[in-house]
Parts: C-alpha cells; sequence; structure tokens
C-alpha cells in the first residue's frame, strides 16, 4: 500500500543535519561543556557512542544516533539539546570557514 502526502525520512533528516533546528547558544554551550569537562573520559570508555547534552550537561550515552535524537526531542524539545559523537572531530572546511565567518 502506498502513503500519499509527503513523508519524513528519518535517517535522510539526522544526516542532513537536524541541528540546523537547534538553538545556537544552546550548542555552543554544549559543545564547551562536552570539550572541557567529559571529552577525555569518554573517549577513553565510550569511543564511538553518541552522547546527549543539555544545558552543558551530559544526559545519557547511546550506540544509536537515532535513539539519542529521539529522546532528546521526548525530553526537551527539538532545538534544545545537541548530540556529539566520542571521538569526531569538528569539520575541517578549509578556505571555506573563511566564508562562513
Amino acid at each position: 500500500m502506498q502513503q500519499s502526502g509527503p513523508t519524513l525520512n528519518y535517517e535522510a533528516t539526522l544526516r542532513q543535519g537536524a541541528t540546523r533546528y537547534m538553538d545556537s547558544a544552546q550548542a555552543v554551550l554544549n559543545f564547551t561543556a562536552y570539550s572541557e569537562k567529559y571529552k577525555v573520559e569518554l573517549e577513553k570508555q565510550h569511543w564511538g557512542r553518541i552522547v546527549l547534552m543539555h544545558d552543558g550537561e551530559m544526559v545519557g550515552i547511546y550506540n544509536d544516533r537515532g535513539d539519542a535524537y529521539s529522546i532528546g526531542c521526548e525530553k526537551f524539545g527539538l532545538g534544545n539539546f545537541s548530540l556529539q559523537k566520542v571521538g569526531e572531530q569538528p569539520a575541517r572546511l578549509g578556505i571555506i570557514t573563511a566564508a562562513i565567518q
């Protein structure tokens, strides 16, 4: 049976950056907290897993990005949390970075 109307491709939404709906202050706060408070220890014990962050605090550690995303939306609402993959480095955009700033 074929569905009518638009459908949400959950995985594609995650890959394309569902973070575009995220409050930028929340993203900066969470990334700073992750980098300064949690990164070293998490990289020793939880490499490759997904960390759910909210208001500068680590809320949970998950094996699957989709699970972390769903729980973040349920607990905090879209845009009020961020996800960080343990061990993942920020994207280096080279010359494009200057144009973005």
